[in-house]
């Protein structure tokens, strides 16, 4: 069998694994129940891309259960204006009530006709779509400390398949999906399609992996265009791969700890370092612009300047006492993993193995980055992205979460692979040792010399 055929071999079996990953992260979005379906903090995420659709692009999704009936949430001026006007709804509704708040004045119905309320003056608006989560000014929120793009997507799943859990949870899915799979092609390309294999193994035993994959979470998205930035730098496609870093900032500001690692990059392969910046800076700048121009034109320029500022200010501040923390470098060792759900069971943890193997591989760097410059793309979004989460924990937030090591999950398994593709070569190893032996050798006879 020739190479090209034992390619296609190989590609078509990354796919079938590919597809299998799918599955299993499928059948875990349709097993997690959470709170009023809401897993973590997906509360947040979901409730704010309804609310985006209603006060930004004006539209309202529609939530139908297997029975027929349409789900709104009714909410009121206050309280007292909830209980006062109860019968009044309950008659006008010609349905059932399946929800009743206790932290926002709301009521979650269900009706078999479109519901009108004229004339109830206690009503402050009505949402149709799947119910809201219990929080205190839930129906106002807009999550503006982080980026949109990834509220913008859930929020287009709800428009075109529901508003339910699972359409909230398939770009997770999907995107977990792509980014194994554009890992394994990685893989492939600097060692062989074999030892790309490996990557599968690592996501299917890697329960953070496996679990942020299968909920509606902004870290998968971050994931994902990260990976995309490295296999589009693999093919120099430098301005491609900044852009996939300006979606990385637009789903969640961390994605801006690959700016310095594509930059980095370029230098080292030759670009013109005013080449390098613009692209690496510019470009993931104006993405991001971009991705917020709706925002901008709803809020203002000053208000949505003031709202980034706030994000700025929410990354770099502790967060309130809550979920278990966990330092950036507890957790490749599974420092208190944060809890995801329960029964079935999903946490943010990893699985150390992988994590602790990849740092080894980084003792090779040195010596495989002189066979080729292609093998210095994982170390360095490992570096880059690494060393900014140290720099916001230094700079004051000790509020980290185990979940934020999804983003190092690309090249953290593209650095294992790596090793082990060193370790079956013995003679890599040997040479290895001898590179970096001979600069000790030459210092010893200098020494010995001028004695």
């Amino acid at each position: 069998m020739d190479f090209r055929r034992i390619k296609i071999a190989c590609l078509i079996t990354a796919l079938t694994l590919t597809l299998i990953f799918s599955y299993t992260c499928f059948k875990i979005a349709l097993d997690v129940k959470g709170t009023l379906s809401y897993v973590s903090d997906e509360t947040w995420y979901v409730n704010s891309a309804r609310n985006i659709l209603r006060e930004v692009f004006n539209v309202q999704p529609l939530y139908i259960d297997d029975e027929g009936y349409i789900y709104y949430t009714i909410f009121f001026k206050s309280f007292n204006d909830r209980d006062y006007s109860r019968d009044k709804v309950i008659r006008e509704i010609d349905g059932v009530i399946v929800y009743e708040y206790s932290k926002v004045p709301a009521l979650a119905v269900k009706t078999l006709k479109p519901l009108e309320l004229k004339g109830i003056e206690e009503v402050k608006f009505i949402q149709r779509g799947y119910m809201y989560s219990d929080h205190e000014v839930i129906e106002n929120y807009l999550n503006t400390e982080h980026p949109p793009l990834v509220k913008y997507v859930i929020g287009l799943l709800m428009l075109l398949l529901g508003d339910k859990p699972l359409s909230w949870r398939i770009p997770s899915i999907l995107l977990g999906s792509l980014t194994i799979f554009i890992v394994y092609l990685i893989v492939a390309k600097l060692t062989n399609p074999f030892i790309g294999f490996t990557v599968f193994m690592f996501a299917f035993l890697d329960p953070i992996f496996k679990g942020l994959s299968s909920i509606a979470m902004l870290e998968i998205y971050t994931t994902f265009f990260t990976a995309l930035s490295m296999i589009l730098t693999l093919k120099e496609k430098y301005c491609l791969s900044a852009i996939a870093i300006g979606l990385a900032a637009a789903s969640k500001l961390t994605g801006v700890f690959s700016i310095p690692a594509l930059l980095i990059y370029m230098i080292l392969k030759g670009e013109h370092p005013s080449k390098a910046i613009l692209i690496s800076i510019y470009i993931p700048i104006i993405v991001w612009i971009f991705i917020n121009t709706p925002f901008i034109a709803y809020m203002g320029i000053q208000q949505w300047i003031q709202s980034i500022e706030g994000g700025m200010k929410w990354h770099l501040t502790p967060r309130p006492e809550g979920p278990p923390t966990s330092t950036p470098w507890g957790w490749f060792i599974n420092e208190n993993p944060f809890p995801l759900h329960y029964n079935p069971d999903l946490s943010a943890s990893v699985n150390p193995a992988i994590y602790i193997i990849a740092l080894i591989s980084l003792i090779f760097t040195p010596y495989l980055s002189i066979k080729a410059r292609e093998y210095l793309i994982s170390p360095l979004w490992f570096t880059t992205i690494f060393t900014g989460y140290l720099l916001v924990y230094f700079a004051g937030n000790k509020t980290m979460y185990s979940f934020y090591v999804l983003i190092l999950t690309p090249s953290i398994y593209v650095l294992t692979s790596t090793l082990i593709h060193v370790v079956l070569s013995p003679e890599k190893i040997l040479e290895a040792l001898r590179l970096y032996i001979k600069p000790f050798k030459s210092l010893k006879t200098k020494i010995y010399k001028c004695f």
